[in-house]
């Protein structure tokens, strides 16, 4: 069954129409047959009632119909609860009493290590020898100098002295293969004090380096084929 109305399909007991809320054909067809049966009713009415002769419109209750809102009466005011806000969580006093202290023990501990490790980097800094630089000013007279350069004839040659000392040893090797005693050479003709000793062979000849504190050069050489003592005087280099 279907509304005449709308064409909403209704069920076969259904009086009215549960979409639009008009009367359905099987309403319909009760409403006739109650009319026919029901006794006729002559109403009299004043003529001064514009409204009693109109027919009556109203079909009875609709319990199918959505409820609307009529424009005369106030709107409604009703408003449904806010829900309840969340509890709170409050912090009992003896859990901030236990932090606090624990922060207070933490800052305690990191302060007295703290100061442990000052007091033993202090105690080894000051146990701790200091290492001083010597300068050429402060230089011990016992630092020795030395070089040595093999002769063209296959002997070796060296010399020795002390660190802003005015003098000079030399020695060599004998053919028999050992050293000779220590010599003393000829010191430069300067009064300053020897800072460096230096020699090399080249071309057949040895070239004997001094070097002293007061910026002079000073060499001497000599032929490697000539006897120990040939050696030339010393000059400036």
């Amino acid at each position: 069954m279907y509304c005449l109305s709308c064409g909403n399909g209704l069920p076969e007991e259904a009086l009215f129409c549960l979409k639009c809320g008009k009367m359905s054909p099987r309403g319909m067809n009760e409403s006739s047959k109650s009319e026919y049966d029901a006794p006729t009713i002559v109403s009299v009415s004043s003529p001064s009632d514009p409204y009693s002769s109109r027919p009556s419109t109203s079909y009875g209750s609709q319990p199918f119909e959505a409820e609307t809102h009529h424009p005369s009466m106030p709107p409604s005011s009703y408003v449904p609860p806010a829900p309840p806000p969340p509890p709170q969580r409050h912090s009992s006093p003896g859990f901030l009493k236990g932090l606090l202290s624990g922060m207070i023990v933490i800052l305690l501990l990191s302060g007295g290590l703290g100061g442990w490790l000052l007091l033993r980097q202090g105690a080894l800094s000051s146990s701790a020898p200091h290492t001083v630089r010597p300068t050429a000013t402060t230089v011990p007279q016992t630092v020795s100098l030395s070089t040595q350069t093999p002769l063209s004839d296959g002997r070796i040659q060296t010399w020795r002295s002390t660190l802003h000392a005015h003098s000079i040893e030399s020695r060599w090797t004998l053919n028999t293969g050992q050293w000779s005693d220590w010599v003393a050479s000829t010191y430069p003709p300067s009064n300053a004090g020897i800072t460096r000793l230096s020699a090399y062979t080249q071309q057949s000849i040895t070239y004997f380096t001094v070097q002293l504190d007061d910026g002079s050069c000073w060499q001497q050489h000599k032929l490697t084929t000539a006897s120990d003592s040939d050696w030339t005087s010393f000059s400036s280099c």
